[in-house]
């Protein structure tokens, strides 16, 4: 499913980039999560189940919820983080959240 709920669909449609004058647009993505699915790393299986609804490719990098060219607005400038993740944990319907271990993220 749409882990955005809908929010950059909304935004590309809605507020694409110099669709407001004098504005400057900027996306910033993150690369540091590589989707893959059959795996063992829940990382790798939460990215390939959240890149591909986004039309992101299914063994592609992200940031874990958002494969880094979906991220990108058409006509804003980009800037790419190699290691940048959305979040150090998975959210949990059942109790506290899940944190990842690795503690290496940058944002």
């Amino acid at each position: 499913f749409d882990q955005t709920r809908g929010m950059l669909k909304y935004i590309n449609e809605n507020y694409p980039a110099n669709s407001v004058q004098g504005v400057r647009y900027t996306s910033i993505v993150g690369t540091g999560t590589k989707a893959s699915f059959p795996s063992l790393n829940l990382e790798e299986i939460l990215a390939f189940v959240s890149y591909l609804p986004l039309g992101g490719s299914p063994d592609g990098l992200g940031d874990g919820i958002v494969p880094w060219k979906v991220g990108i607005m058409e006509g804003a400038e980009s800037i790419i983080l190699p290691d940048a993740k959305h979040a150090n944990f998975i959210p949990s319907f059942f109790g506290e959240s899940i944190k990842i271990q690795n503690g290496n993220y940058s944002w």
